[in-house]
């Protein structure tokens, strides 16, 4: 199983952020790119009033609109995600990846190469980064930066 997440957008609002003004400038975005609703699935929020209020806010005015297929609605899940990250042990794949890249790094011959084969291939990256035990976040990009060479 893969997932996929990408920003749709980002609606600028004029003047006001209340739920009411956040749903009438996303229906205007939909009507306007013709975006099909029925493959509304879900709609994450920050929990503020204006996105998550019972009667005012703007799920529960996607709710009431009839345009609206059934969703899901989840509110401040960036800290799940933080949660999950914190909580996997990564430790297998990273010694893993670390020790290809410092290989490949350690070796001047080896790196040229490395480097002339990602320019032959037209790579949207030239060299390996090295991470640190800093933050997660490092840890994130060196895997994903690893993966897409390994996959090319």
């Amino acid at each position: 199983m893969s997932t996929k997440e990408e920003l749709l957008t980002i609606l600028p609002m004029k003047e006001h952020t209340r739920g009411e003004d956040i749903y009438l400038s996303f229906k205007n975005f939909v009507e306007e790119t013709q975006l099909p609703l029925c493959k509304l699935v879900s709609i994450t929020t920050d929990g503020a009033p204006a996105m998550v209020g019972r009667a005012h806010g703007f799920v529960a005015r996607c709710k009431e609109d009839d345009a609206f297929p059934d969703f899901l609605n989840y509110h401040c899940i960036i800290h799940q995600q933080a949660l999950c990250a914190k909580m996997l042990n990564m430790k297998d794949i990273m010694d893993v990846a670390t020790k290809i890249a410092c290989s490949i790094r350690a070796r001047p011959l080896q790196r040229r190469l490395f480097r002339a084969h990602l320019e032959q291939m037209d790579s949207d990256h030239l060299e390996l980064l090295l991470h640190t035990d800093v933050r997660w976040l490092s840890r994130g990009r060196f895997l994903q930066r690893f993966e897409s060479f390994v996959q090319k």
